[in-house]
């Protein structure tokens, strides 16, 4: 065998891989019909950018969240997107966004809110983690802290806030 055989091939730096052309195809295909709405095919695009590049946290965030949503294999699915997220380093809040995704869809909501503002502590204007938000609908905590939040001057203290602040935004 010649020497150019024997050399293994040069590595990638730590958490990314080389450019792929078709799993990128894959990827972009996926997440522009996860968008309209089409999980279903969605999922199949996931699925073969997850089998030709089965370490890329990317594909293991995005079909992890379909498996979840498609084919109701929460556990593995859960454990794909935690696992994109630890392979990535944390630095990722698309992943974030996908674990936050994944634990709202199983009814995790605590989880899923630790996962957006993990995500939005890397990035503040990040348009897919606030839009995640609104649609959770995040509260605020009480007025008062010690007070319930069903207490009638926390309640009445937070209705005063609420358009104290909506006045401030016109």
């Amino acid at each position: 065998m010649t020497p150019s055989v024997l050399r293994s091939p040069v590595s990638a730096a730590p958490g990314h891989l080389p450019d792929d052309p078709e799993v990128e195809q894959l990827l972009r295909h996926g997440r522009e019909l996860y968008d309209t709405g089409k999980v279903q095919e969605a999922h199949a695009a996931f699925q073969g950018a997850q089998r030709k590049r089965t370490s890329d946290p990317r594909c293991q965030s995005w079909y992890g969240l379909t498996l979840i949503l498609v084919e109701h294999n929460n556990n593995l699915g859960v454990r794909y997107c935690e696992d994109a997220v630890r392979a990535s380093g944390g630095d990722s809040p698309e992943n974030w966004l996908n674990l936050a995704r994944a634990c709202q869809a199983l009814g995790y909501r605590e989880r899923a809110v630790r996962a957006l503002e993990r995500g939005l502590a890397l990035e503040e204007n990040h348009s897919g983690l606030r839009a995640e938000i609104e649609v959770m609908g995040l509260r605020r905590p009480p007025v008062i802290g010690f007070l319930s939040r069903r207490n009638p001057l926390n309640r009445l203290l937070g209705r005063w806030r609420h358009r104290w602040r909506n006045k401030r935004k016109l």
